[in-house]
């Protein structure tokens, strides 16, 4: 009851003003709505009334009005209760902000992801922030099927809202820029992988990077690759104080990368070394700083010159 209060309060301080005039038709009105309580900002800048905050949605790859709402001005702070419509829980939204005074369409930030009757952000002290830029700053791509755990092997399809952007993609946990391979069709993913993705644009600043992990159930965790050039065992994962990581190289060059990722694709922690033949390295769960890290998923990514892969570890 406290929450339908501050909901309908809200809404009476931000909606009684004039709708201002937008490049948007009316959103699709779907049987199911979250709610986002927002403040916007432009370069820095409190948007103004009569400027517009509006939510999207990807459908079969064509973008999808799913909400709009225009900004007012209350104590000085400029916001909006905006109402978004989904029938389903998980979908990625992203916004854009009409610029009324430069009479431009802005890519906003960050995304956020639906949830069915859903309530992101409180008034007055905790409003869910938008930040939009004159300088344009490229969507963040997304990932269509959600990184997670699946029986059978998926196609990935990687999304991103600026229209022209290019997205290069990286598979083995590197961070990917304009050099790295160009996303052109949907990525085939068999094995447990890393998927890294950057979008781009001429004229515009580069987005963040973001990241999505693909177990697949059917691959072998312990002996990630059969081939014999280069084996790699992991044990005991599950672990609490340590992990072994065995190596069988045979590769001429002998040399190898084990970076260590959190599930947000933040590298903790990097070894390398040159060497043939048998080799063996622990991992003690610790950062490069020898903090003990926090229990959950990481994941172990190997790399040498001719091979790479990634596997899942559980600190515990």
């Amino acid at each position: 009851m406290k929450h339908k209060i501050i909901i309908l309060l809200f809404f009476v301080l931000y909606s009684a003003v004039v709708f201002a005039i937008d490049p948007w038709s009316e959103p699709v009105i779907l049987t199911g709505s979250m709610t986002v309580m927002a403040t916007v900002s432009i370069s820095g800048f409190p948007a103004t009334e009569d400027d517009v905050l509006a939510a999207f949605a990807y459908v079969n790859g064509i973008q999808e009005l799913r909400g709009k709402s225009s900004i007012s001005v209350v104590n000085e702070i400029p916001g909006c209760l905006l109402q978004i419509y989904t029938e389903i829980n998980g979908e990625i939204i992203f916004f854009k902000v009409w610029d009324e005074s430069a009479q431009q369409i802005l890519a906003a930030s960050p995304n956020v992801t639906s949830e069915i009757n859903g309530i992101i952000g409180s008034f007055p002290n905790n409003l869910f922030p938008i930040y939009a830029s004159i300088t344009q700053i490229v969507s963040d791509p997304t990932f269509s099927p959600e990184g997670g755990s699946y029986q059978t092997a998926q196609d990935v399809t990687i999304i991103c809202a600026t229209s022209g952007a290019e997205i290069h993609y990286t598979l083995n946990g590197t961070e990917p820029n304009e050099y790295s391979t160009l996303y052109s069709a949907p990525l085939h993913i068999a094995t447990n992988t890393l998927v890294k993705a950057k979008a781009y644009q001429i004229g515009w600043d580069p987005s963040s990077t973001t990241s999505a992990y693909y177990e697949i159930s059917d691959a072998n965790y312990d002996e990630i690759n059969s081939s014999p050039t280069e084996i790699l065992y992991v044990y005991p994962n599950p672990f609490t104080s340590s992990t072994t990581i065995e190596l069988n190289l045979k590769d001429e060059s002998g040399y190898y990368t084990l970076d260590i990722y959190n599930i947000k694709g933040e590298r903790v922690h990097s070894i390398s070394g040159l060497g043939k033949g048998s080799i063996t390295q622990v991992w003690d769960g610790k950062d490069e700083q020898g903090n003990k890290l926090s229990a959950g998923i990481y994941l172990l990514c190997f790399r040498t010159s001719s091979f790479s892969y990634t596997n899942k570890l559980m600190l515990k």
